[in-house]
């Protein structure tokens, strides 16, 4: 529960962040009028706004109405739901009479970020307060109350407002290029709420099996837990399974399927098996708490629940996975890099982990018991810090061992002289995700160690002032000093690896430029398939002097095959393809 509240505090961060990345994307590279920008914001600002309103107005009028005709006209109620409905709905019409107008004379107007905001914005609002109204109903009607019209007038309305934006987006505005934002947020959504029901009767059936409980009774509310099951599956369906699965597979698609799928259900099933190795570790030899007195069934309470966490997580990882396109059937790509090194990471993590709570364990130790606080147990903390490093170590070490492999370098880095490097190790050595990964996790360790540094001087510093005995000093700083040698340790090791990176690659051919400007005929297509082939940085500038011959991708890749240049630009012409070397 702890990680899916982080992950709800994240994603309004995370969709703001997406739109301002969509925003930047759709300015780079052209003459902006800003103008014009705004005033898009400003009118489909409004026209949410009024949309908002006047379902607002609609769905409190339908509830009044639904109560019963004695409440009707007299009721004081009346007056905000109606001046939103007889002011909202018709300037509502208005706007969008007009909005859909100019979209069907000029289909670049349809194809805006402002359109796609839009309709994104209307319809993930309307999908959540739908929702909310079901898991509503539900509990009403389970609870014996007979008149749920609240809840029933916002489905109605509510989820008639999503549909007519569905609608919308399928027929009157057609295909927009930042649709995708709202399939990612709705998915993300549908598969949250999936996720928590699922884990919610995985966890009650775990608990009758385990203790021989009714699962009615193991799960706190049982048709809240149905109702998430099977709303989050039917948004699911609709947002993911059928559009999202049909999508380009683009840069925003494998972002969610990466981020996700793949490292929020591993994340989920890593944390939860080393949580469960530790509860049977420190019952078997640590101490479970309550002496002699403690029960296993005490003891074992959360199980069901890490239980549910792990078997859904990683259900998710490997659902996730599998749609990702086989390696065996094309050659390594960024997408592959950054599995590989998310893997790495999520094992990292853990292992780091690990290793610092075993420097936390022997400084208790070192310490003595009479210093450290109550309610902590050496035994225990070593015993979580075997078990992160258990689970997390296998992890690192398949997945970094795979990278360095690919790259021809040892996993630790700097064993013997560096190797000839061919082109598949020189393009896995130049890759960027690689350069993030090495930069974020030094970057990150230094970061790290240094609050952990100051951390550590300063409890030292106010244990001095105090005259508190050494024994004392080093229980008060046993967690920044074990945090210290911990980051110094990674960003060590990966500033090692990125040196040595810059030392081979520097003296490594490259097979094709780093950046290539294709200019010709619209090709989606073509930019991921030239950019798989080559791994090459490319973008598409569009001809509108006249027809040319279309794409070839394994033309470019023998044309390009052996320049040495760091940018070209490919320019197709009726009678061929010309390569300019630019700065």
């Amino acid at each position: 529960m702890m990680l899916l509240g982080l992950f709800g505090s994240l994603l309004p961060l995370l969709v703001l962040a997406g739109i301002v990345a969509a925003v930047v994307r759709s300015v780079r590279g052209h003459d902006v009028d800003w103008g014009e920008l705004v005033r898009r914001f400003f009118v489909h600002l409004i026209a949410v706004s009024l949309a908002f309103v006047a379902t607002t107005g609609v769905a409190q009028l339908a509830t009044l109405a639904l109560e019963g005709p004695s409440l009707l006209p007299n009721d004081d109620r009346l007056a905000a739901p109606l001046a939103f409905a007889v002011v909202g709905a018709p300037l509502y019409a208005a706007m969008m009479w007009w909005l859909l107008g100019q979209a069907r004379r000029d289909r670049a107007e349809a194809r805006t970020l402002a359109w796609s905001l839009h309709l994104g914005v209307v319809a993930i609002v309307a999908l959540v307060v739908a929702m909310v109204g079901v898991f509503e109903l539900v509990d009403l009607l389970t609870g014996g109350e007979a008149t749920p019209w609240g809840p029933l007038a916002n489905i109605v309305v509510w989820g008639g407002l999503w549909a007519w934006y569905r609608w919308l987006e399928d027929h009157l505005v057609g295909s927009q290029r930042w649709a995708v934002l709202q399939v990612i947020v709705g998915s993300a959504i549908g598969l949250g709420t999936l996720v928590v029901g699922v884990g919610q009767l995985v966890s009650a059936g775990v608990e009758a099996l385990l203790f021989g409980r009714d699962v009615i009774v193991s799960t706190d509310d049982p048709w809240t837990a149905i109702t998430a099951t099977v709303v989050g599956a039917g948004v699911w369906t609709a947002y993911w399974l059928l559009r999202g699965m049909r999508r380009r597979r683009d840069g925003w698609w494998h972002g969610w399927v990466l981020l996700g799928g793949v490292f929020g259900g591993l994340v989920t099933a890593v944390s939860s098996a080393g949580y469960l190795l530790w509860l049977v570790a420190v019952w078997l030899v640590g101490d479970p708490g309550g002496g002699a007195s403690a029960t296993a069934a005490d003891h074992f309470d959360e199980v069901p629940g890490a239980v549910a966490a792990m078997l859904v997580g990683g259900a998710v990882w490997a659902w996730h996975r599998s749609i990702l396109a086989p390696r065996a059937e094309r050659a390594r790509t960024e997408v592959d890099r950054v599995y590989d090194l998310l893997l790495a990471g999520v094992g990292l993590v853990a292992a780091a982990g690990g290793f610092a709570t075993v420097l936390v364990a022997i400084l208790e130790v070192v310490a003595g018991p009479g210093v450290v606080e109550s309610g902590t147990d050496p035994v225990n903390t070593l015993l979580a810090a075997l078990t992160f490093l258990a689970v997390g170590t296998p992890l690192w070490w398949r997945a970094w061992s795979r990278v360095q492999r690919l790259a021809l370098a040892p996993p630790l880095g700097g064993a013997g002289p560096p190797p000839e490097l061919d082109d598949r190790a020189a393009a896995e050595r130049r890759s960027p995700t690689r350069r993030v990964y090495l930069f974020a996790l030094f970057g990150i360790g230094g970061l790290t160690a240094l609050v952990a540094l100051l951390s550590a001087v300063v409890i030292g510093f106010e244990d001095l002032f105090s005259g508190g005995s050494g024994a004392e000093t080093l229980s008060a700083i046993r967690i920044p000093v074990a945090i210290l040698v911990t980051s110094v340790a990674v960003a060590a090791l990966h500033w090692r690896v990125y040196r040595e990176d810059r030392e081979v690659v520097a003296d490594a051919p490259r097979r094709f430029p780093a950046r290539v400007t294709l200019v010709g005929v619209a090709d989606d297509a073509i930019v991921d398939a030239l950019h798989d082939a080559t791994d090459a940085k490319v973008s598409l500038l569009v001809r509108t002097d006249g027809p040319t011959p279309p794409w070839s991708v394994e033309r470019l890749v023998a044309a390009l095959d052996g320049h040495g240049d760091d940018h070209v630009l490919v320019v197709s012409r009726p009678d061929g393809l010309e390569f300019i070397p630019v700065a």
